[in-house]
């Protein structure tokens, strides 16, 4: 059964927000995945999902953090999240104006942290379709 969940959007410092309402038939989530340390490379987490069903994707994390797809070696996507900074991306329905981030399957995340402070929130969200 699909869910609506809310994604606020919004530049604080502007006084700029925008809630936008996302209906998915599946949510994932990885909220503050334990172990995740300073200074770490390619920590996995468990996250796998087609990507050709994916209708949004959000990352955010307190401190810089890289996360590849698949393989730490040589991965399929590397996002790269500055700290503080959400990664959102959404479908746009048949216009394709927004590229899916992900070029494969996902069949696992592999997180790396590479400054001296660990993360003390670290967010991952998937929304899926059927």
């Amino acid at each position: 059964m699909a869910e609506t969940r809310k994604l606020t959007v919004g530049v604080p410092a502007a006084g700029f927000a925008v809630d936008l309402d996302i209906t998915a038939d599946l949510w994932m989530q990885a909220i503050d995945p334990a172990g995740i340390l300073a200074e770490t490379a390619d920590q996995e987490i468990p996250f796998a999902f087609d990507k050709d069903k994916l209708v949004c994707f959000l990352a955010y994390c307190d401190v810089a953090a890289t996360i590849k797809t698949n393989d730490g070696t040589t991965p399929d996507d590397t996002l790269v999240l500055p700290a503080n900074t959400p990664f959102v991306w959404l479908a746009d329905g048949d216009t394709d104006k927004f590229a899916n981030p992900f070029s494969e399957d996902v069949t696992k995340l592999l997180v790396s942290i590479a400054g001296t402070v660990a993360p003390s929130r670290l967010r991952i969200v998937a929304g899926l379709a059927n």
